[in-house]
C-alpha cells in the first residue's frame, strides 16, 4: 500500500504541477474521500476542510480501520477535528502543512482464540500530522498526508501512525 501511495504521488508531482491553479483562498472549503495505511490495517474515510485564512485551515475527518495485530482483528472508528497551517508554498499549486488535532473513536477486537472473545474499548486522543496538498486543476487537489495518534486507551498500542492519500473537491 505504501508503494502505491508513493508512486500516485511521484506520478502526480512529477507530471501535474504546471496544471494548478487555486491557491490557499479565505473562505474557500474542500470535500474529499481519503485512502490509507496504518500498518496495521487500511483505512478509508472522507473529510472536509475550511481555510479560515490563506495559511490556516480547519478540518473535519471520518476513518474507518480494519486490520490484524498477530491474532487479534480490530475494527476502528475514528472522528479527527484540528487545525493545520500551511508552513511552506511552491507557486500556487503546492502546500506543506503541519497540523495539530483531537481524535475520539471506538475500537473493536476480536481474537482468533474463541475464549479470547470480542472486546470494544473508546479511544480518543491527541494527534498530529504533516501533509502536502497538490492543486491539480481549480476544482481538484491530492492530499498525501502522515499522522501520529497517540490513544491512551487503546488495547492495540498507545501510538500507531497513519499514512493517507485524498482526492480533495474544492467548492
Amino acid at each position: 500500500m505504501k508503494k502505491v501511495i508513493l508512486s500516485t504521488a511521484m506520478m502526480v508531482l512529477l507530471l501535474l504541477p504546471a496544471v494548478g491553479q487555486l491557491k490557499h483562498v479565505k473562505g474557500i472549503s474542500n470535500a474529499g474521500i481519503t485512502c490509507g495505511t496504518s500498518g496495521n490495517g487500511t483505512l478509508f474515510g472522507a473529510g472536509y476542510s475550511h481555510y479560515l485564512q490563506p495559511k490556516w485551515i480547519v478540518n473535519v475527518n471520518a476513518l474507518y480501520e480494519n486490520g490484524k495485530v498477530e491474532s487479534t482483528r480490530f475494527k476502528n472508528l475514528i472522528v479527527n477535528a484540528g487545525m493545520d497551517y500551511t508552513c511552506f508554498e511552491a507557486g500556487e499549486f503546492l502546500y506543506l502543512n503541519a497540523g495539530l488535532s483531537l481524535f475520539a473513536g471506538s475500537e473493536k477486537l476480536t481474537g482468533e482464540d474463541a475464549r479470547v472473545g470480542e472486546k470494544k474499548n473508546i479511544t480518543f486522543g491527541p494527534a498530529g500530522n504533516i501533509n502536502a496538498e497538490l492543486y491539480v486543476s481549480p476544482a481538484f487537489l491530492f492530499q498525501l498526508k502522515a499522522e501520529q495518534y497517540y490513544s491512551p486507551l487503546s488495547d492495540l498500542g498507545k501510538w500507531f501512525p497513519v499514512y493517507s492519500l485524498s482526492l480533495k473537491y474544492c467548492f
